[in-house]
């Protein structure tokens, strides 16, 4: 358990999103809370101000869904970084208002168990 919490703490994440009307990045939030919660060190952040992936172990990504396609900024973050993407533990997920913690909890789980097999 002590190799999994200093992995965690090596491991800075971020936690991108692309928002309409501000609810994603509530979300976004507390997802980012959440994993700081469980040692890791997290930068959260509209994905249109994301210029490197460079530092980062970990990349949570979340958006809408506009006519059952991500938001467009997010299309565009995944096309502009898809090379830095492959390699990093990378989690997407579409928000939706009141998924926050359970969201997290999960991706915060799934980063661990990523950092242990790292070991």
């Amino acid at each position: 358990m002590v190799a999994a919490q200093e992995a965690a703490q090596s491991t800075k994440v971020l936690v991108g999103y692309a928002t309409r009307y501000g609810s994603t990045k509530e979300v976004a939030e507390a997802v980012g809370e959440r994993l700081r919660e469980n040692g890791f060190s997290v930068d959260n952040g509209p994905m249109r101000e994301v210029r490197t992936l460079e530092g980062y172990g970990a990349v949570v990504l979340g958006a809408v869904l506009t006519m059952y396609r991500w938001h467009r900024l997010s299309r565009r973050f995944v096309s502009r970084h898809r090379g830095a993407l492959g390699n990093r533990s990378v989690a997407t997920s579409t928000f939706f208002r009141g998924q926050g913690y359970s969201l997290a909890a999960h991706l915060s789980l799934k980063l661990r168990l990523t950092c242990q097999m790292r070991e």
